[in-house]
């Protein structure tokens, strides 16, 4: 069965929504933001660009946002449907990748983090 996941990141609250392939709600969730609670910070990868796949410069954005997140304490959002990273950028690319995974690590129990999985995933972001 398939289901979907709609993400709204408002002025002053975030929801969450999961929908199964019939259109019933799964879940559901609303967290207010701001001083004391900042807003997510989302990123993707998307199996229509690049097959989903990881560059050196994406990579670093994505390491960006984890260091941004420790700083305010604001959780973190994945949604991925990646084939791993992209081979034609060779050794950066996978230096790049395991920075990601470096982040990750740091920011486990001291950001939230959650991670929507989509479609075939390839590699460590499985």
């Amino acid at each position: 069965m398939q289901y979907y996941l709609g993400i709204d990141i408002g002025t002053h609250e975030s929801k969450g929504v999961l929908i199964d392939g019939t259109g019933a709600v799964c879940a559901y969730a609303a967290v207010p933001h701001g001083v004391d609670h900042p807003a997510p910070g989302v990123y993707s990868q998307d199996a229509e660009v690049l097959g989903g796949s990881i560059g050196e410069m994406h990579a670093k954005k994505i390491v960006r946002l984890y260091e941004l997140a420790m700083k305010t304490g604001a959780p973190v959002v994945a949604l991925i449907d990646s084939s791993g990273f992209r081979l034609e950028e060779g050794a950066d690319a996978l230096a790049a990748f395991g920075e990601i995974y470096r982040k990750q690590v740091d920011a486990s129990g001291v950001v939230p983090q959650i991670t929507g999985i989509f479609g075939n995933c390839g590699g460590g972001l499985s």
